[in-house]
């Protein structure tokens, strides 16, 4: 079962990784319930939390008022 989540998260950080800040490390963690979590909400808490951290890289759609000008 360990080896699924960590093939699991390995592909969760591979199709994201474009999106993340290239001035960040991640370590992934797996927590109790990984083994018997979905993909697509494995998927969508790792997008959150990297959100919630200030990882995910920036763009004007995410943030347009950073790109004003005064």
């Amino acid at each position: 079962m360990r080896n699924r989540v960590r093939r699991r998260l390995r592909e969760i950080y591979r199709l994201n990784c474009g999106k993340l800040d290239a001035r960040w490390d991640v370590i992934i963690l797996a927590r109790q319930g990984a083994s018997t979590a979905q993909f697509a909400k494995m998927e969508r808490k790792f997008l959150n939390l990297c959100l919630k951290l200030g990882v995910l890289k920036e763009t004007q759609e995410q943030n347009p008022q950073k790109n004003v000008q005064v």
